[in-house]
């Protein structure tokens, strides 16, 4: 049996992976390209494709096992700055679960999504634009072996706007993707100013992780703050979550967290991702220059 995800048009960005492409079957969609595809069978489409607001792509997959893991990459630009919302539905039930990513307009950038083939039977994947065009080339879905998920899972380049998520509420801080001279790493850091969470929505989050139940974790992150002080880490799986401590200086500074993950499975709706925010009353500056995610 095949199952089947929908790209729909709303602002948004991917990434390049080594695991094995599965196959994709093009079903339909509402692009002038759809002739072009429609019955044909991919594991790549490297073709640019325009989408106007609320178009959209669908694809049929090979079904797999429970907990077997995904990752569709891709490459995508936008009109205009935007959160990308990626829809995860099934049958009889339109909102199964979502992923966001934060993109920006102008060049093409990566994007990469992880999800799991839980007891949800998901069955449609959809990208929607809020205004605005999208452009999408470069599409893969991959199958992720247990040797795909013992090196680094985060998307890179890790300080890519897609590979976060800004939640914006009544109260927020702006979040930059600069270039930095004094960073220990080439290309851009995220500057931001992190505020408590029962202060509002001052906080970040990573894009979804691929999650895997009892299994020991490390991440590895570069981090400054604006002074001395403590900001802190949160692991979210679910409605389970482990918090961290981390030191801040003005000086960069390499942090090694580690521990479990709790257990599974997660539901459709839910994800596992990575939360900054201040500890107690700070509101402290932050930057990051690396990020690097692992399970042993």
């Amino acid at each position: 049996m095949k199952r089947l995800f929908m790209f729909a048009a709303l602002s948004t960005a991917l990434v390049i992976s080594a695991a094995e492409p599965e196959e994709i079957t093009f079903l339909y969609g509402s692009t002038p390209q759809r002739e072009k595809y429609a019955g044909k069978n991919f594991k790549e489409i490297k073709d640019e494709i325009a989408l106007g607001e609320k178009a959209f792509l669908a694809f049929s997959f090979p079904d797999a096992p429970v907990g077997t893991i995904y990752r569709l990459v891709c490459n995508l630009k936008a009109e205009k700055d935007g959160i990308m919302l990626f829809t995860l539905s099934k049958d009889g039930e339109e909102n199964a679960g979502f992923r966001h990513v934060t993109v920006q307009g102008g060049d093409y950038s990566p994007c990469t999504l992880y999800f799991e083939r839980n007891l949800s039977e998901i069955r449609r994947f959809q990208f929607e634009l809020k205004g605005g065009a999208v452009f999408v080339k470069d599409i893969k879905l991959e199958k992720l072996s247990t040797d795909d998920l013992k090196g680094n899972l985060y998307p890179e380049p890790p300080m890519a706007p897609s590979n976060w998520r800004i939640l914006w509420g009544a109260k927020y801080e702006p979040v930059l993707f600069v270039d930095e001279p004094d960073s220990p790493f080439d290309g851009k850091i995220l500057k931001t100013r992190l505020l408590p969470m029962q202060q509002g929505n001052g906080f970040i989050t990573t894009v979804s992780l691929p999650f895997v139940s009892n299994r020991k974790f490390k991440l590895e992150i570069w981090v400054r703050g604006g002074s001395d002080g403590t900001a802190k880490c949160m692991f979210r799986a679910g409605k389970q979550s482990i918090v961290k401590t981390i030191p801040l200086r003005t000086e960069w500074k390499k942090i090694v967290l580690e521990d479990t993950t709790p257990s599974g499975p997660l539901g459709a709706r839910d994800e596992f991702f990575l939360m900054f925010f201040a500890a107690h009353d700070g509101k402290p500056d932050f930057a990051i220059a690396d990020l690097k995610f692992q399970y042993e």
